[in-house]
């Protein structure tokens, strides 16, 4: 089959139907997909462990000369009376010629930590007191490199294929968490974090996306709240291996939690193509090999589904008739024929009236002066060679050659509507999951088992959320309670 039939719509829906929804091929897939999510939960919550901040405290004075640079200019000839020592600061308290005064300076002879300068990458280079703001920066950094990267990588994935694209920002992220073990001060740190939290983003979200496109419809919610489960399986499990290696250095840890990324390596020999994808772009022959693969694994027989391969895709032109209950992909496919049928009937109108405007006049009165009843082609008469079914082909032919953009998200409401309240749900529910999970440190307690816990609560509650997702009033409700907790959560921690 050539590439150009590629450009005919296919049902994709249909074929996963007869292929089955939940054969040994999808589970495979889905499995091999899922932990690109489990490797992602470990690349961006790592710093609950290998940026703790542990209990500190001002490091003693050795002698007057280290308190003298920071006293005022008109101290002078003093006795060192008292000095007491704070988190970032210390009070000196100094005799002058019989008047005693008391002074707030920094730690001048630095800071010690309850744990050793190697628990951390906070310990080893000091990133507190003035420098805290250092630290914080390092996770902002990775939520930048995250908006960036899914912003442009996600753009490649839509070109070049969502395997490609995920298998390697995968390797490209373990090469910056790798690299993070080895740096020698705090900016190239800082630069590897962003360069993990940019390649991580895109590599979780294609392959999400890869999974969701080869599932059945029916299955699509479950595949979904597998996702999130392997997510919160990640941390609980990054969340042991921590708490075992607790005592080792930060670097370790790190190389350790790099050590999973192996799995990338060998993913390009497992992991196939998204199946809508090849058919989308015109990989025909691409999306038949795997599907052969696939009927071998599911117990299929393949001749059945390629005569649904070489079939075109339903071209409904209203809303009215949509399946309530299908996804929103199935939305925009028919906003996208509808659009597309319309742009290329206006475009064969135009092209036929321009070709046809000089030759009119005689046609015309050619088919007046040979009696003939044979009517216009525009009437849809015998002589027209655009028939009802030809009429239809060529909508069918061009709809998955469309080009796209992300002003296609604000140009039907029936897609920017779910767009705009999912998003506003996403970012805030992001926020407070980011600020309690990497808050969970500060907590009384085990921090290691608090981490784990809070994780471990994601996974029935996200189960409760597989029942609510046709349930949109109660769903906000949920929504609106889970926020208030979040808040109490929030003024916890923060106390």
């Amino acid at each position: 089959m050539s590439h150009s039939d590629g450009k005919k719509g296919v049902d994709l829906d249909s074929i996963l139907e007869h292929l089955g929804g939940r054969g040994r091929y999808q589970v495979t897939q889905l499995m091999l997909n899922i932990f690109f999510v489990f490797l992602g939960a470990i690349a961006i919550m790592d710093i609950v462990f290998t940026g703790y901040q542990p209990d500190h405290q001002c490091s003693q004075v050795d002698n007057t000369t280290q308190v003298e640079a920071y006293l005022p200019d008109d101290v002078t000839d003093f006795t060192l009376h008292d000095i007491q020592y704070h988190q970032c600061s210390i009070d000196v308290t100094v005799n002058t010629s019989g008047i005693s005064s008391t002074h707030s300076l920094p730690c001048v002879a630095g800071v010690n930590f309850s744990m050793p300068s190697h628990t951390s990458f906070v310990t080893e280079w000091s990133l507190v007191c003035d420098k805290a703001g250092l630290a914080k920066l390092t996770q902002t950094g990775v939520f930048g490199g995250q908006l960036v990267g899914n912003a442009m990588l996600g753009i490649l994935a839509d070109r070049y294929g969502r395997k490609k694209v995920s298998v390697t920002c995968a390797l490209l992220t373990m090469v910056s968490v790798f690299t993070m073990a080895f740096v020698p001060n705090y900016y190239f740190f800082l630069v590897c974090k962003i360069c993990a939290g940019f390649f991580e983003m895109a590599m979780v979200r294609s392959s999400y996306t890869m999974f969701m496109e080869l599932i059945d419809r029916k299955w699509r919610s479950i595949g979904s709240v597998m996702s999130n489960t392997m997510w919160a399986g990640g941390c609980v499990f990054m969340a042991i291996v921590a708490y075992c290696l607790q005592g080792v250095s930060w670097r370790y840890l790190s190389l350790t939690f790099c050590s999973l990324y192996v799995f990338s390596l060998l993913s390009p020999w497992f992991l196939d193509e998204s199946l809508r994808w090849l058919l989308a772009t015109g990989h025909i022959e691409e999306a038949e090999r795997i599907l052969k693969k696939a009927c071998r694994m599911n117990g299929k027989d393949f001749e059945n589904i390629k005569t649904l391969l070489k079939g075109p895709v339903s071209t409904r032109n209203n809303f009215d008739d949509c399946d309530q209950t299908d996804s929103s992909h199935t939305i925009v496919e028919q906003i996208t024929i509808s659009s597309v049928i319309k742009k290329d009937q206006h475009k064969e109108e135009t092209t036929e009236d321009m070709l046809n405007d000089e030759k009119t006049d005689d046609i015309s009165a050619e088919r007046r002066g040979s009696g003939s009843d044979q009517r216009d082609p525009e009437e849809g008469g015998p002589g027209n060679d655009s028939d009802e079914g030809s009429s239809q082909l060529m909508p069918e032919t061009e709809v998955f050659s469309a080009k796209y953009t992300v002003l296609d998200l604000f140009r039907h409401r029936v897609v920017l509507v779910p767009f705009i309240v999912v998003t506003f749900v996403w970012v805030t529910s992001g926020l407070y999951y980011y600020s309690v999970m990497l808050g969970s440190a500060k907590l009384s307690g085990n921090r290691f088992l608090n981490f784990a816990l809070l994780n471990l609560q994601d996974i029935p509650s996200t189960l409760v959320a597989l029942f609510l997702m046709q349930r949109s009033r109660v769903l906000c409700v949920v929504q609106m309670a889970g926020q208030a907790c979040l808040t109490d959560k929030m003024s916890i921690i923060s106390r």
